[in-house]
């Protein structure tokens, strides 16, 4: 499994601005994804619909309240040591490009 860890990505977009925290585990040899805003009080609903790993790079789809009528959000991200390059197809926003670093936990 790859990218596992406590990821920091800092996000601007018309949606949300602040940080992003994503816990990537382990989950009985499936992924579970954990995303937390701090300092955001409203609700952070999610649903992953797919993840494949493929080299260095998870890929996948999933919806989210912040989109709306729940249009699924393809999302890669590239891991590089405690690094991420993450680009998400958004709908109504188009392609975002995000960095993010590990602030916690290890895995490859």
């Amino acid at each position: 499994m790859i990218g596992l860890g406590t990821w920091a990505f800092e996000l601007n977009t018309p949606v949300f601005k602040g940080t992003l925290h994503l816990t990537i585990s382990d989950k009985n040899g499936n992924y579970d994804f954990k995303p937390e805003l701090p300092g955001y009080n409203g609700p952070l609903e999610y649903e992953v619909l797919s993840v494949k790993e493929e080299g260095n790079t998870l890929s996948g789809e999933l919806t989210t309240s912040f989109i709306p009528m729940k249009k699924p959000v393809k999302l890669a991200m590239t891991f590089a040591g405690d690094r991420c390059a993450a680009i998400a197809k958004v709908p109504l926003l188009g392609k975002v490009n995000v960095q993010g670093k590990r602030i916690g936990g290890g895995g490859r």
